[in-house]
């Protein structure tokens, strides 16, 4: 036996028929009040993106007005985000030259470290705290509060001099850290220094924090009270004069490849 399906009834054709309006109006109404697109968040003065369309002129000048006011700023109470969206940044020819101070972040904002690549430096110089000539107590005891993270370092020194353009300088004390970094150096390019030797001294250092990254050559000098982990470094050195000069101490390593042991 064979079943007619009866037609749809009148109300039911114009119960759909009003369904159907009903969802076009709400689309085209949610079309209308969706607006242009949205311009870039606020974040605020300071919280600075950079791209790698800015040129380098610009963000050497941006980042350099930053560090004037930050280098001696301990006690301050600004803080500042320098960030960097995905691509690449100076060259061999035009470095991009930074400086850290107190209270600075410095990040890229890719996925992985190789994402964003800076050619030149990211350094942190010792504080000579005296004003007398004959002792200008020259050290990175109290170079606190700054990190660096996420971003491919190539390291480039033109236009710096002898002292400066042998190594990239990290100075530091306490409350700093270093974080997923790929800091590119082959043999004989200049090193990853955590000591600035190139200041009058005492040139001490006490402190600070390497994790899931890789270096070529770096240089302890006078760190002492060092944490480094998951990390991969080519070579690590200090000597026993050294740490007789430096009174090195509590260095913690772990999970290094590679790394020979002290001179």
């Amino acid at each position: 036996m064979h079943h007619r399906t009866a037609p749809p009834s009148r109300a039911r054709r114009r119960a759909a028929a009003v369904l159907g309006l009903a969802l076009a109006a709400t689309a085209v109404a949610s079309t209308a009040t969706a607006g242009p697109p949205r311009s870039a968040p606020d974040l605020g003065p300071n919280v600075v993106v950079f791209s790698p369309s800015t040129p380098v002129a610009e963000i050497q000048a941006k980042v350099d007005a930053i560090h004037a006011q930050q280098v001696d700023a301990e006690m301050g109470t600004a803080r500042y985000s320098l960030l960097f969206l995905p691509g690449e940044y100076g060259s061999a020819e035009q470095p991009l030259q930074l400086k850290v101070g107190y209270y600075t972040e410095v990040a890229g904002l890719g996925a992985s470290p190789t994402d964003v690549t800076v050619h030149g430096k990211i350094e942190t110089y010792n504080r000579c705290l005296s004003s007398d000539p004959a002792n200008p107590n020259c050290l990175a005891l109290v170079n606190f509060w700054r990190t660096l993270s996420n971003l491919t370092l190539d390291i480039e020194a033109a236009g710096q001099d002898g002292c400066r353009a042998s190594a990239n300088f990290w100075a530091v004390s306490q409350a700093v850290s270093l974080r997923r970094l790929n800091v590119l150096a082959g043999e004989g390019d200049p090193g990853f220094s955590l000591m600035d030797y190139c200041t009058a001294g005492p040139q001490y250092a006490s402190g600070g924090f390497i994790a899931d990254s890789r270096f070529g050559d770096v240089v302890n000098g006078s760190q002492q009270q060092w944490l480094t982990r998951n990390s991969e470094v080519r070579s690590w050195s200090f000597t026993a004069q050294q740490a007789v000069d430096y009174g090195l101490a509590d260095r913690v390593v772990t999970t290094l490849k590679d790394v020979p042991a002290a001179a």
